[in-house]
């Protein structure tokens, strides 16, 4: 897949997606990028999950610490509880969204190409 700038709402679900990891424990930043990876389905770019959740620290939904681990620091990320009632705001809106995008995506799957919309449009 090409790699493409991310958009908001794609960052935004990623941030929901981090703050569910950690509903259960902490887990340091390697791990995290692993596990949203793979639930997202590809590798997302290099430093994308640090990013996010440097953003996220700062607005006061996780938090983090350093510790040494098998002789190498890392740093471990713990959701607030802040970062929960954030999450959980979202509940309702994410149920209103999801048949839309299905919408949505049942419509993007009927058109074959770009140069499908092009042609038509001539």
């Amino acid at each position: 897949m090409r790699r493409v700038k991310r958009e908001r709402i794609f960052k935004g679900i990623i941030t929901l997606m981090i703050l569910k990891a950690l509903w259960d424990s902490p887990k340091h930043g390697y791990l995290l990028e692993n596990e949203i990876s793979n639930m997202v389905g590809e590798r997302l770019s290099e430093g994308e999950i640090y990013s996010l959740l440097k953003h996220m620290e700062m607005r006061g939904f996780v938090s983090s610490k350093s510790e040494v681990c098998n002789n190498r620091l890392r740093k471990y990320y713990e959701i607030t509880p802040k970062g929960r009632e954030f999450f959980l705001k979202h509940k309702a809106p994410i149920a209103i969204m999801i048949p839309m995008i299905m919408d949505l995506k049942k419509f993007m799957d009927s058109i074959d190409s770009i140069d499908e919309l092009n042609n038509k449009n001539q």
